[in-house]
């Protein structure tokens, strides 16, 4: 049919558990209010993820912050897979569809943002449009091939529940609890960063993060200084360019004023000529 038209339906799985992440618990559960045994996980929910000759994406819009994140990360291992063995062919962008909704004072979007940021996945919020997440194809195959949150994305089947919750809820969406302390230092000291750059901050230890952030902020203080320098020379020069052009118009003036006096000078001379003549 001229490419490859598959849709994968996922409903009623059944305890989704990154053993790394631990994505999904009780905690996590109860707090999305799904209806679910303590021991038994049963996320009852539906995603449609369409990947098609140059037409990739997913839908998260109708899910709930520990569904969206169970339904993320099978999305990730699916494309994953499509990196790895080259087939079938990406687009030039992939979008992920999150909508702006809040549910139980959680926002859908600030929590997949989030994952994908820790990770240092390329979706970057779209310009035009809110609720959407747009990415490079070649930039998210290469960070699937590579990165190391990326290795085990697998979900696997655990008949035992982790015992605390792994995950924190901050500023309206879930971040990994041991991701919180470095999150808020990110924050607040070097406000909104790209998402490859948290990924590699948040990877290094308190005393190496707050050593790059430190030589960071002084780079930005000397890149400043540089810019306002180069802004005062630049000032300058248009200013002496600008005297310039007022010298060379005002000597243009004075001198068509000169002309205007010698010919009016001509003028009065040959008229006094033919008076004298005509006497």
């Amino acid at each position: 049919n001229g490419g490859l038209h598959l849709l994968l339906e996922l409903e009623e799985y059944l305890c989704f558990i990154l053993r790394k992440n631990e994505l999904c618990n009780t905690n996590l559960v109860d707090k999305t209010s799904l209806p679910v045994p303590a021991k038994d996980v049963n996320l009852q929910f539906k995603i449609y993820v369409r990947v098609a000759d140059k037409d990739w994406g997913a839908n998260f819009r109708k899910l709930s912050a520990g569904a969206a994140l169970v339904g993320l990360t099978l999305w990730l291992d699916h494309m994953q897979g499509a990196s790895l063995e080259a087939f079938p062919e990406s687009p030039e962008s992939v979008v992920l569809i999150t909508g702006t909704a809040e549910y139980n004072k959680v926002y859908l979007n600030g929590t997949l943002q989030a994952f994908l940021w820790e990770m240092g996945s390329p979706f970057l919020p779209c310009k035009t449009r809110s609720g959407i997440l747009v990415a490079k194809a070649h930039s998210l195959r290469m960070r699937l091939k590579d990165s190391p949150f990326c290795l085990d994305l697998e979900l696997r089947y655990s008949p035992f529940l982790p015992e605390t919750n792994s995950m924190q809820l901050i500023e309206g969406c879930y971040i990994r609890r041991g991701l919180v302390p470095a999150f808020n230092n990110i924050r607040d000291r070097l406000g909104q960063v790209t998402p490859r750059k948290f990924a590699r901050l948040a990877l290094l230890s308190d005393k190496k993060r707050d050593r790059v952030i430190r030589a960071d902020i002084e780079g930005r203080r000397e890149k400043l200084a540089k810019l306002e320098k180069t802004a005062v020379m630049r000032k300058k020069d248009e200013q002496l360019v600008q005297a310039k052009a007022q010298m060379k118009a005002d000597l243009k003036r004075k001198s068509e004023q000169v002309v205007n006096e010698y010919v009016i000078e001509k003028q009065v001379k040959f008229l006094l000529l033919v008076q004298f003549i005509q006497q």
